[in-house]
């Protein structure tokens, strides 16, 4: 089945063609020709006006390098920075224990509290050390291609329904995934689509997985 969108006063626009697949099995692995297979059997297209505006986005990540000697590195650094936190809190948690012991073996709420106010005021004294680690930069993931049409849908026989309504819905059901009769849980794939433009290679996708419609 294909439903053409074109309208019949514009029939030498520019094209773009979405073409549903459904998937029969999906591999883990994601790499090679198998990681999908789908059927061949009867496909439902849509041929469509080129959208008036295409966003295309991809991100990659890059993240520091954690190799042994880095993370030895890193763990160096904690040492020398909790080594100089001790050495500021030293004296005044130190004196302040002792005042607050000297009278009797009893702790009160008050004491207590000067002695957390004695040991952060000693905080404040310890001095920041001066440490970082260093590694390479090192390439680790890409997000998939994200793909963003805008396209203008008009009905020029005077007859919306047919024209622009069933068509979107039945693009809208085939995105979605189908409950299995007599199963609790399990369903069936959504379709995935290949899209590519007519006459032109502006737009080319082999399996893209429809994540968004948006009829305004």
């Amino acid at each position: 089945m294909e439903y053409n969108l074109i309208p019949s006063f514009f029939p030498n626009i520019h094209k773009v063609k979405f073409v549903s697949k459904k998937i029969l099995k999906q591999h883990a692995y994601a790499r090679g020709s198998n990681a999908i297979r789908t059927d061949y059997g009867d496909r439902t297209s849509w041929v469509l006006p080129l959208p008036e505006e295409v966003t295309i986005q991809i991100s990659h990540t890059w993240d520091n390098y954690e190799s042994i000697a880095s993370r030895l590195a890193s763990k160096v650094a904690d040492v020398h920075t909790a080594i100089a936190d001790f050495q500021g809190l030293k004296g005044a948690a130190s004196g302040a224990y002792s005042s607050v012991s000297a009278a009797d073996d009893t702790i009160s709420v008050n004491a207590a509290i000067g002695a957390a106010r004695a040991a952060a005021a000693g905080a404040q004294t310890t001095e920041v050390p001066a440490y970082r680690v260093d590694s390479s930069l090192v390439y680790k993931d890409s997000s998939r291609r994200e793909f963003t049409f805008s396209i203008t849908l008009i009905d020029s026989i005077g007859d919306p329904y047919n024209t622009l309504f069933k068509p979107i819905t039945e693009l809208m059901k085939l995105s979605c995934p189908e409950m299995q009769d007599g199963d609790l849980i399990g369903i069936n794939f959504p379709n995935i689509f290949e899209i590519y433009s007519v006459g032109s290679d502006l737009v080319k996708i082999n399996n893209a997985a429809l994540t968004s419609i948006m009829p305004v």
